[in-house]
């Protein structure tokens, strides 16, 4: 399974959003309403900030689990590392070095113009392409 949420901006507090966490089941696609089936278990909130005046930029994140805080836990702050890109304009793509053997499988076979499949694949998580 997997965390899932939707971040909405706080009312009266800048540069701060707040929503609720759902634990997914493997293979189970978001939810966005009632047409999408009965609505996932609520776990938990999360809290996040942006520290813009932060150098290097940086973010915190709060949570609070159900059922078990009664208020938000200590927030986390995350920062750029020395040498990262410091403005908010994306200059190149950043590089992924896939390691899941099962993806860089799925890459050569893309790159030979072929699409192996193992049939293990969760609901959505096949790659989709358009073929010419």
């Amino acid at each position: 399974g997997r965390l899932h949420g939707w971040l909405d901006p706080v009312v009266n507090e800048s540069n701060t959003w707040q929503g609720s966490l759902a634990l997914l089941p493997a293979g189970r696609q978001p939810w966005y309403g009632p047409s999408f089936g009965e609505p996932p278990e609520i776990v938990g909130s999360i809290q996040v900030r942006t520290l813009p005046d932060e150098n290097p930029a940086a973010i915190e994140t709060r949570i609070r689990v159900k059922d078990e805080d009664e208020d938000w836990q200590k927030p986390v702050r995350f920062q750029r590392k020395d040498g990262e890109q410091h403005d908010s304009t994306l200059k190149s793509a950043p590089k992924i070095n896939w390691t899941d053997s099962k993806i860089v499988g799925e890459k050569k076979s893309a790159e030979n113009g072929k699409e192996e499949s193992s049939g293990k694949e969760e609901s959505g998580d096949k790659k989709r392409t358009r073929t010419a």
